[in-house]
């Protein structure tokens, strides 16, 4: 069932992270009007524990992100360009705390 339900939708691979700082605040990023945890699309040849490092840190502007366990794994489905994708996106935590720049 779950490979019929799979064909109709073209998939792509993300990865991303849950960032908590010493004050266990979360890192949030808000696009197009919505808040989300940081993510982003796995590139070709790319291990997925790299691309949630690599996504993180492109979109919160961080450094120095650890990489810790596999939280899990969600799919979500839309639209775009007339076609429907099914991402299914690895969320990593991290071990270490970010450093806020202040």
């Amino acid at each position: 069932m779950w490979r019929h339900f799979c064909s109709y939708y073209q998939l792509i691979e993300a990865a991303g992270g849950v960032v908590v700082n010493s004050k266990r605040e979360v890192l949030w990023i808000k696009r197009n009007g919505k808040w989300d945890l940081p993510k982003g699309k796995v590139e070709s040849g790319e291990k997925v524990e790299d691309a949630a490092v690599r996504e993180v840190e492109e979109e919160c502007t961080v450094r120095g992100i650890s990489r810790g366990a596999l939280l899990g794994v969600t799919y979500h489905t839309y639209s775009y360009m007339s076609k429907a994708i099914l991402k299914k996106t690895y969320w990593y935590v991290n071990d270490l705390f970010f450093k806020t720049s202040s």
